[in-house]
């Protein structure tokens, strides 16, 4: 290659490298709004005996009263991991609450979907869009359970009014909640803002990959109102900002009926 060759090749190189840098750095457009509004929801008086932070959350973010929330769709924008690069995305997570999830991601560029992924557990089966993630697999249908779980911060009061979930004292800014799983029960160390009395961060052990022989530490944060998901506490992985959440709208046409 002569020298005038190898210069315009390295020309190249870098107007691809500027313009990969640009398209990553161009927030995601909005998703197409969901279809529906929220109705009037029926609400339920807050229980007594409930842990101190516990009590303090709930008080501070709902009241006395609680909503009894049996869907939810959560639209967020953020950024991922993938292919070692940090890229933004926008997603909608459509719960069946307690029971199941569908999850579209879609990663950008310049601001567009360049892909469509989807990760679902319905009927306590996990799909997850990724190589060597085989559906069905016990150990991703666990970890699954764990995600719906964490996701459902969005609509705490399910932590109330599921019969199968409890919480635990620990002490003044910390609380165990036990959720059931396809293994009978699990739980997460949660943390509790020791200024505001929100949820900071939820913590448990969860299957990272199929051919694991042990769980790993998987934490969830939120911090100025962008939540946060880190292993083993390694730099965080995804990162996603809610910008609306609708409670008790249809959702059958993407979890059915359980």
């Amino acid at each position: 290659m002569t020298m005038k060759a190898a210069a315009i090749v390295l020309c190249v190189l870098l107007l691809l490298a500027v313009i990969g840098y640009w398209g990553l750095h161009v927030a995601p457009k909005p998703m197409a709004p969901y279809s529906g509004a929220s109705p009037e929801l029926e609400t339920v008086p807050l229980p007594a005996g409930l842990p101190a932070p516990v009590q303090r959350f709930y008080q501070t973010s709902l009241g006395d009263r609680v909503p009894v929330v049996e869907t939810a769709v959560i639209t967020a924008r953020g950024h991922m991991r993938l292919f070692g690069l940090w890229i933004p995305h926008r997603m909608r997570i459509i719960h069946q609450a307690g029971q199941g999830y569908y999850t579209v991601i879609q990663p950008t560029f310049f601001g567009y979907p360049v892909i469509t992924l989807f990760d679902t557990y319905l009927k306590g089966v996990a799909h997850v869009d990724q190589p060597g993630f085989p559906d069905n697999h016990p150990k991703m249908n666990s970890a699954s359970n764990l995600a719906l779980w964490a996701e459902s911060v969005d609509l705490p009061s399910i932590y109330l009014t599921d019969p199968r979930v409890r919480w635990e004292p620990i002490d003044q800014t910390h609380a165990r909640l036990v959720v059931p799983s396809p293994e009978g029960s699990d739980s997460f160390a949660v943390t509790f803002d020791e200024t505001t009395g929100l949820i900071a961060a939820m913590e448990a052990l969860r299957w990272r990959n199929p051919g694991d022989t042990a769980k790993s530490r998987w934490k969830t944060a939120a911090t100025n109102g962008l939540g946060q998901v880190t292993w083993n506490d390694e730099a965080p992985w995804f990162e996603m900002k809610v910008e609306q959440v609708l409670l008790n709208v249809d959702v059958s046409q993407y979890v059915g009926l359980q």
